[in-house]
């Protein structure tokens, strides 16, 4: 505090060095959420906060970076490009007043308990193959504490992708260490196979070992099955829908109806269109084989029904991963944000009284990268080891978060298909 006391008050130093206490105030994580245009980053993200609450549509909302913090009053945040702050009504989604081009970021504030107690979450926009990451993503990615880079089919594009996150946040604490790769529609994966699990664990394997250098892992998840099954969308009308469509079709007979959405709902079945739209909606088709599924094993209201897909959908996996590798060690993570800050800004242009001050608010603390180590270390969700700068070096694939076989293969009746791995 004697050290803080002695910075220019209001100046630029000062600012910086209250806006780390207040980093380090923070109860929870941040999580950055990025990739390509279009890769399922809105759909994850309401995966994570359990509702319906990131747009998913291409709306504006999907081109500006905007924030989700906890609060115990919702409320939208607007902050333009030049400086001016506003309040936006809330009614369970954005609606921007103005183009997204003249919005900095907005932050959405909402009474969700896992933005308190784990992470907040900054959904950044999509990169397409000829933007490049603008300024306002670049600031948000800087201060974030772990980036979830999603992707749906990976490619070269995603490794210039990653390789430019890298590059724009250079001097900040991204690494291949706190950087993890979803794939995102595994049910899309080789044209969209009855059981993708097979083919998805085969290409995050291969993913997770071609980027390496950029990447802690890559874990697979049937992204619009993980949004369903969270805040509540899939509702007992569902269930009972889901119910009359595996009695009426036998499994022997729904291969040709659930090849394509136009032939489920042409077919001449006493489930109305209307409902079997709206479970098209809420799962894609691979959900829907998945729900028909436990419908068979007997599986009957909607609690038992969004349970059995969300222990088949990967989200509970990639969940667990964030927890064992990065929420547990969510001091270290700030401390280590702090640290990288009062590097940046004893560097900066301040005056020597200033640049005396900050050395000695700066002397009480170990070197940058020690804590990373140190969390390092600790972590036992990927086998890389610390390098010399305490970061993880060459991290090696781990399949430890993935849904096991014995995971996936359940006793009849007790919500799962019988013998069947997802």
């Amino acid at each position: 505090m004697e050290a803080l006391a002695r910075l220019a008050v209001g100046g630029g130093a000062h600012r910086a060095v209250a806006r780390v206490g207040e980093r380090l105030a923070e109860p929870a994580l941040r999580l950055a959420v990025a990739g390509r245009l279009n890769a399922g980053k809105s759909t994850l993200v309401n995966a994570l906060l359990g509702g319906a609450v990131a747009a998913t549509d291409a709306t504006e909302c999907t081109t500006v970076v905007t924030w989700y913090r906890h609060a115990e009053r919702s409320s939208v945040q607007v902050l333009t490009r030049g400086g001016e702050r506003y309040e936006l009504p809330y009614g369970g989604s954005v609606v921007l007043d103005r183009d997204a081009g003249e919005i900095a970021e907005v932050t959405v504030s909402i009474p969700v308990d896992v933005l308190h107690r784990r992470y907040l979450v900054v959904d950044t926009p999509g990169l397409d193959s000829m933007s490049r990451l603008d300024e306002l993503s670049t600031a948000a990615l800087r201060q974030a504490d772990v980036l979830l880079y999603v992707m749906p089919h990976p490619g070269e594009r995603d490794r210039e992708a990653l390789t430019a996150f890298r590059s724009a946040t250079r001097g900040a604490r991204m690494s291949a260490y706190n950087a993890v790769g979803v794939l995102s529609r595994i049910d899309q994966l080789g044209g969209g196979p009855p059981d993708p699990w097979p083919g998805a664990r085969r290409v995050a394997t291969r993913y997770a070992e071609s980027l390496r250098t950029l990447l802690s892992d890559v874990l697979p998840v049937a992204g619009l099955v993980a949004q369903a099954t969270a805040g509540g969308a899939v509702t007992e009308a569902d269930a009972r829908a889901v119910a009359e469509l595996a009695a009426c079709c036998p499994p022997g007979e729904r291969r040709p109806l659930l090849a394509r959405k136009e032939t489920l709902l042409a077919a001449d079945l006493p489930v109305p269109p209307a409902a079997r739209e709206r479970l098209h909606r809420l799962l894609g088709l691979f959900g829907l084989r998945e729900a028909l599924a436990l419908a068979d094993s007997g599986v009957r209201g909607a609690p038992a029904l969004v349970a059995g897909l969300r222990r088949g959908c990967g989200v509970e996996a990639l969940l667990s991963a964030l927890d064992q590798r990065f929420v547990r060690h969510a001091d270290v993570l700030r401390s280590d944000a702090a640290l990288a800050a009062l590097d940046r800004i004893g560097w900066a242009s301040a005056p020597p009284a200033e640049r005396a001050a900050l050395a000695a608010l700066r002397s009480g603390w170990p070197p940058y990268g020690v804590t990373r180590g140190c969390c390092a270390r600790s972590c036992q969700g990927c086998s890389a080891t610390p390098g010399p700068s305490g970061f993880r070096s060459a991290p090696r694939p781990s399949t430890s978060c993935w849904p096991s076989r014995s995971a996936r293969t359940t006793r009849p009746g007790s919500g799962c298909r019988p013998g069947r791995g997802r």
